[in-house]
């Protein structure tokens, strides 16, 4: 009987991916220096690579939160790991992210 509890109630589990958030895929400047980080979608989750090129086989991935938040998860302790990602929205474009406390710029048509 434990069994029948324990798998009723289990959750079922659900995609959390949103197609809207496609949008937030492109070339970000961080503030304070000319690095570049990059949003790109994998296998339905955004995933950041910045420019040193060295997460691209550690995939730090922006886990859904609510409202628009995501939070940046890889299995490495990289100084960012747990931080709030939001993405800012102007007239219908996204301008910027913020990543913690660090706004970076979308970079258009690079």
């Amino acid at each position: 009987m434990g069994d029948a509890v324990a798998k009723a109630a289990k959750p079922k589990l659900t995609s959390l991916w949103d197609d809207g958030w496609a949008r937030f895929a492109g070339r970000y400047r961080f503030s304070g220096h000319d690095g570049v980080i990059q949003v790109v979608l994998l296998n339905k989750q955004l995933v950041l690579l910045p420019d040193n090129g060295l997460e691209a086989e550690t995939k730090m991935v922006l886990e859904p939160l609510a409202d628009g938040r995501f939070r940046l998860m890889a299995p490495t302790g990289l100084h960012s790991i747990g931080e709030i990602v939001r993405f800012e929205e102007k007239d219908g474009k996204v301008t910027g992210m913020f990543l913690g406390d660090t706004w970076n710029t979308r970079i258009e048509g690079w």
